[in-house]
């Protein structure tokens, strides 16, 4: 009996000496980087299967999965408030430049700093505010909408006051239009976008055209002989 326990050990001692080598073997899945992972996933498709099922599970494993953009709408009102923050700056100089602009247009000597130092203690907050709101929501339809609306009549508006209106006190309210419009086309969804740049496009055509001034009638050069 002695010596088939010891052949039943030391065939049990092989096998788990085998199992232990076959694990620590590497295998060709381990030899995939794990980008080369995700991309085979998505173009199997396996991840649109899974965010289309109600099964919960599979919505958070399709969520953990995603991959975030560079401008990805925020989840949570802090991430909104520190993305907002990064729109505004610019948004703020691009509208100290714009008036700066407007003030050498009409031959007012006033600098750049001036304009900063006046304006921006209540631009940036409002615009901090518009921004912030629509950060937090851009992904939804009803601020998508809005959105273009909003950049139709601020377009049209700032290219009347431009085309129509050429008083120093008039242009003074093209910077804040243009800044405001400038940041929903950029923030709009591509084909709301172009839809409402082709409106404003379309009404700065008819504002030219019907204010345009009739061709000067020149007499019959017959008449002149």
């Amino acid at each position: 009996m002695a010596p088939n326990a010891k052949s039943g050990s030391n065939l049990r001692n092989r096998g788990a000496n085998g199992a232990s080598a076959a694990s620590a073997k590497p295998t060709v899945v381990d030899d995939i980087s794990e980008a080369d992972k995700l991309r085979f996933i998505k173009e199997s498709g396996l991840m649109e299967k899974i965010a289309s099922s109600d099964d919960p599970r599979f919505k958070d494993l399709s969520r953990s999965t995603a991959t975030p953009g560079l401008f990805a709408a925020p989840t949570t009102h802090a991430q909104a408030f520190t993305a907002s923050l990064f729109f505004v700056l610019p948004l703020a100089a691009l509208y100290v430049w714009f008036e700066g602009l407007v003030h050498q247009q009409y031959g007012e000597d006033v600098p750049f700093a001036t304009v900063a130092t006046g304006k921006l203690p209540t631009v940036v907050p409002a615009l901090l505010a518009v921004v912030f709101l629509v950060h937090r929501w851009v992904n939804t339809n009803v601020v998508q909408y809005g959105m273009a609306m909003a950049s139709v009549g601020l377009g049209a508006r700032m290219l009347y006051l431009v085309l129509g209106q050429h008083t120093y006190g008039a242009m003074l309210a093209v910077p804040g239009l243009a800044v405001v419009w400038i940041y929903c086309v950029a923030q709009m969804r591509l084909p709301l976008a172009l839809g409402s740049l082709a409106l404003v496009f379309a009404y700065t055509l008819a504002y030219l055209v019907g204010t345009a001034e009739p061709a000067t009638e020149y007499p019959d050069v017959n008449m002149l002989f």
